[in-house]
């Protein structure tokens, strides 16, 4: 049986309401969907429409994976993502609208007299492997004045140790390091007048709430339960005074990498060790996030692009554009699905595209590996975007099924879980 090395651990890296008209509301919507183990999403149910106040949430197990933002405008501080569990003197930002794409989900968000464009870009890369096996997201905030007014604008955002584990009890670690098995990683370009600690989730938000920084904040790194004053790493960006819009937008990357991905089963009693393909192109995990944090405006240009292409397509079957938003739910959960992977041993040497094997993981049920009922019922997706996926998505079937002395006398369903 194949078996996924599961995270275990936090790591942190330095560096309402008017809808727009959205054909229909799913009942979550997409926030950083990547790979299996960076799915989250902000949930909609029990309600009519979304909202800039809800709880974001890991799919598979529908576990919370608290993500917070925050602007402070002319000291005022108001709150544009997540869920404000405490009375902190934060008002909660208005909603105008919401926009999912297949690669973006775009809110506008009124705070004050500040308009924000707040984008969740998830970029499918469908020709360019190395880029679609960075399990990484980016988050993307711009601001203007709609009052012709300059104002005082401060920026805030934290992921919490949810990110890690479901379990309140395990013990994670806060300081900005690199651990294994897996790792979660919140980063920024470092810029001017940015700051940031790894502390408890109170402390932070009600300093940058009275400060607008967090400069006077000290770093908690005691190792402790994920439960046990909630241990966040958080991040702040003066702007300066804002009058209409700022030149360019505050862009984070969230991501999760764990190496090895699989133990893949390749004959009976044998197996081997799968890694991410990036990590053949990139030496470290910190040369893969600073390139694609630089590589944001070349990304969302392509993301674009993709967009487009799904929606012509799309206008061609039916003008409803319900059908271009089932699409675009259907490509995120079909690649967010995805790991593309390598043997470990070819870290540090030459790769080829058939090395390359790729492993889907049912996020809706049990969480199988290239269950073959999901994998027929995305194929049309692979086939629309690059064909070429098709093959290294089934050869670990096939590979299993031929080589395996053990293997039954029908067609496996799955790998296993």
């Amino acid at each position: 049986m194949s078996h996924w090395l599961l995270p275990c651990t936090l790591v942190l890296l330095s560096f309402s309401t008017l809808v727009r008209a959205q054909a229909f509301i799913p009942p979550a919507i997409p926030l950083a969907v990547r790979s299996p183990y960076l799915n989250c999403w902000a949930s909609t149910a029990g309600a009519n429409l979304p909202s800039t106040n809800n709880t974001a949430f890991f799919w598979y197990n529908v576990d919370f994976t608290d993500w917070l933002g925050r602007i402070r405008v002319d000291g005022t501080t108001y709150q544009w993502l997540g869920d404000s569990k405490t009375n902190q003197n934060v008002t909660i930002a208005r909603l105008v609208s919401t926009t999912i794409t297949p690669t973006q989900t775009i809110q506008i968000i009124e705070a004050g007299p500040m308009n924000m464009t707040v984008t969740f870009l998830s970029p499918v890369e469908p020709s360019d492997w190395v880029k679609q096996s960075l399990s990484f997201s980016y988050l993307a905030v711009g601001a203007e004045s709609t009052d012709g007014k300059a104002h005082s604008v401060q920026v805030y955002s934290e992921i919490t140790a949810q990110w890690a584990s479901s379990d309140a009890i395990p013990t994670v670690a806060t300081n900005i390091s690199f651990r294994d098995p897996g790792s979660y990683y919140y980063a920024m370009s470092r810029g001017e007048n940015v700051t940031y600690k790894t502390c408890t989730d109170t402390v932070c938000q009600s300093n940058f709430t009275r400060f607008g920084t967090l400069a006077f904040v000290e770093n908690n790194v005691t190792f402790r339960a994920i439960g046990d004053d909630m241990p966040v790493f958080a991040m702040s960006i003066d702007l300066g005074d804002i009058v209409s819009t700022q030149s360019s937008p505050v862009v984070w990357a969230v991501g999760y990498n764990h190496n090895p991905v699989i133990q893949y089963t390749v004959s009976n009693g044998e197996y081997q060790l799968r890694s991410p393909l990036f990590m053949a192109t990139y030496p470290t995990v910190a040369d893969a996030i600073v390139d694609f944090l630089s590589d944001f405006s070349d990304a969302q240009s392509r993301a674009v692009a993709l967009d487009n292409r799904v929606q012509q397509a799309a206008s061609q079957v039916t003008t409803d554009p319900g059908y271009y938003t089932m699409l675009s739910i259907a490509t995120r959960q079909a690649f967010g699905s995805l790991s593309m992977t390598i043997d470990s041993n070819s870290i540090g040497s030459d790769w080829s595209i058939s090395d390359v094997m790729i492993f889907m993981k049912n996020m809706g049920f049990d969480g199988g590996v290239n269950p073959v009922d999901k994998i027929y019922a995305s194929f049309p997706n692979f086939l629309f975007f690059n064909a070429s996926l098709g093959g290294p998505l089934l050869l670990p079937l096939l590979q299993i099924q031929f080589n395996n002395v053990s293997r039954p006398n029908y067609a496996a369903t799955e790998l296993g879980g």
